[in-house]
């Protein structure tokens, strides 16, 4: 799991940097404006990026990812970071139970 956030992290730099007409820049900042369904809002990828980055307590992200070798660096802490593994337990778990609960299997709590 650090490897695929930390790839995640490292894609998010590399996407924010090319000009602002470019489809990936478009896609992770575009929104859609349609009716929204019943319950939670569902997470975007942007969502799982920026909650990384807050385990990881990275400020100013934004400016900091204008510079490719500070990017750099964070992506390199990212994959040593020991807060990062929890994390994902945490949001597989909350996941699992959401999907569960969506196709009517209330097992109970995961876990």
């Amino acid at each position: 799991m650090k490897f695929i956030k930390a790839q995640r992290i490292r894609w998010l730099g590399h996407v924010k940097r090319m000009e602002i007409g470019v489809m990936a820049r478009k896609m992770t900042e575009g929104r859609l404006f349609i009716g929204r369904r019943k319950g939670r809002p569902r997470l975007r990828w942007m969502d799982d990026v920026v909650a990384d980055l807050k385990v990881m307590k990275i400020k100013q992200w934004m400016e900091k990812m204008k510079d490719r070798e500070k990017w750099r660096l964070i992506v390199e802490e990212d994959k040593a970071h020991p807060g990062k593994e929890g994390h994902s337990l945490l949001h597989l778990e909350y996941n699992l139970t959401f999907l569960l609960a969506m196709h009517g299997l209330h097992g109970g709590a995961v876990g």
